[in-house]
């Protein structure tokens, strides 16, 4: 690598990859320790549970993907041609969190679903590389998944709205 800052920064430790510059949101869970090149306009970045938080990565991916979210980062980032738009660290600092009240009944089941129905979308991707599936279990598996994702976009609205 011609540039080593923050090469190890991630090691061991899960996290969300993120695609800098990109048209569709890009935010990969990874759980496998990936080594990453990283840069504020252009490669990757990193995003990992902080020390002490209630958020678990598959909430911030679900919250980060959403339209509403994704529209804020389309003002907030950097324009490229082609119809590109940065989402880097400096980026992702600007955006808004809507914060959840854990003590809140609604917040609480609300959140439980993102990150139970973003584990399940985790899983059925997995499924989804097995060279043996089958044509009808493929097509209930992509049915499923874009099901969990409708629905895990709904939630992320809801919370846009509290």
């Amino acid at each position: 690598y011609g540039r080593t800052q923050a090469l190890t920064a991630f090691n061991d430790r899960k996290k969300l990859i993120v695609g800098i510059l990109s048209k569709n949101p890009t935010y990969i869970y990874d759980n496998n320790n990936l080594l990453i090149a990283s840069g504020d306009t252009a490669g990757y970045c990193a995003i990992s549970e902080k020390d002490g938080s209630r958020y678990e990565l598959e909430y911030i991916q679900a919250y980060l993907t959403h339209p509403y979210t994704e529209k804020l980062l389309s003002i907030i980032g950097s324009d490229f041609e082609g119809g590109f738009h940065s989402r880097g660290k400096s980026i992702l600092d600007k955006v808004p969190f809507k914060v959840l009240d854990f003590n809140n009944k609604e917040h609480n089941t609300i959140y439980k679903e993102v990150v139970n129905k973003s584990r399940r979308i985790y899983e059925i991707n997995i499924e989804l590389t097995d060279v043996q599936i089958t044509k009808s279990k493929k097509s209930v598996l992509e049915d499923e998944k874009s099901y969990l994702i409708k629905d895990i976009e709904k939630l992320i609205t809801k919370v846009y709205s509290i």
